[in-house]
């Protein structure tokens, strides 16, 4: 039997909360807001939920963001079909309705983006090829730790804080200090284009875990962190100065970060890396792997809709 397919708005779709990510559990207000509410990028989308009925059963649920403006790239952020349920054809429904309501709106791509690692991927992978999505392509590399176990990494304690070393909180970062990186940016680029940290600061971060490293007086490394929940820190953007990367100076503003971690209740962390940052994703398998709980890969594949069809 074909499920019955609705567009919710923010009176049912409260009712579907178990079927997304607790991140996304706000966005089913279905009120135009931030995606995350702890993130860098805070521009606000608007929630768009489609769910499936069998029998007047909810049984699954399709959450998107569309962008506010006509023209744009939606993108799918969590599909999900009951255990009993998969195997009819539910999820390639939901997914179906979403692109005609895309369109409809406007958006000429559709994309999502998923994280490996978990028994229901295949899966997931069949419905986008069913749909006509492009093929997977890695984008990230992401490991998830625990703090405790984090700590006893024999790499962690490597290396001690070079002489001319501050280590400080990013709460910390002086105004003045923000202005000199910005401007000797601006004269000689030294920093990768998507770590600069005034990019992932602007909007919020947390300030328990993210530090900052002087180095004779300058400004030249930090780990800015985002809360993911209570229990759940994020490792969004590490950098240091090329002159010091290769001499693993970036390692004791790790430890400083995963000991705050400890010490004020965080339980867990999440490193996350972009493929074309090769260093680092080759630094993240080979010395967070090994300590991690969990290691996969972020993948995206997309479907031109409507007049980009």
């Amino acid at each position: 039997m074909e499920p019955t397919l609705l567009r919710l708005g923010p009176d049912e779709a409260r009712f579907f909360a178990s079927m997304t990510f607790p991140s996304y559990r706000h966005l089913l207000s279905m009120a135009p807001q931030p995606r995350h509410r702890d993130e860098a990028d805070q521009r606000p989308i608007q929630p768009l939920a489609i769910a499936a009925l069998q029998d007047r059963r909810p049984v699954g649920l399709a959450l998107v963001e569309l962008p506010l403006h006509a023209g744009f790239h939606a993108e799918l952020l969590s599909l999900f079909v009951l255990p009993d349920d998969r195997g009819r054809g539910v999820a390639t429904a939901l997914l179906g309705a979403v692109e005609q309501v895309v369109a409809e709106h406007g958006g000429d791509v559709l994309s999502a983006v998923y994280m490996t690692g978990k028994p229901s991927i295949p899966a997931l992978e069949r419905v986008l090829a069913k749909r006509d999505f492009s093929s997977p392509r890695t984008r990230m590399v992401s490991v998830r730790f625990d703090a405790e176990r984090m700590n006893q990494a024999d790499w962690l304690h490597k290396y001690a804080p070079r002489d001319g070393y501050e280590i400080f909180s990013w709460m910390d970062l002086r105004d003045s200090e923000r202005e000199a990186m910005q401007r000797s940016h601006a004269e000689q680029p030294w920093i990768a284009a998507d770590l600069l940290p005034w990019d992932h600061d602007a909007h919020g971060f947390e300030p328990i875990t993210s530090v900052g490293v002087r180095y004779r007086g300058e400004v030249v490394g930090w780990v800015i962190n985002h809360r993911l929940d209570e229990r759940t820190v994020r490792y969004t953007c590490s950098f240091i100065r090329d002159d010091l990367a290769r001499l693993g100076r970036i390692l004791p503003l790790y430890r400083e970060s995963f000991a705050r971690m400890r010490r004020f209740g965080f339980k867990q962390g999440m490193f996350v890396t972009p493929l074309h940052h090769e260093p680092m994703a080759r630094f993240a398998l080979k010395w967070f792997g090994p300590w991690a709980s969990f290691v996969g890969e972020t993948r995206g594949a997309q479907k031109a809709l409507g007049r980009a069809a």
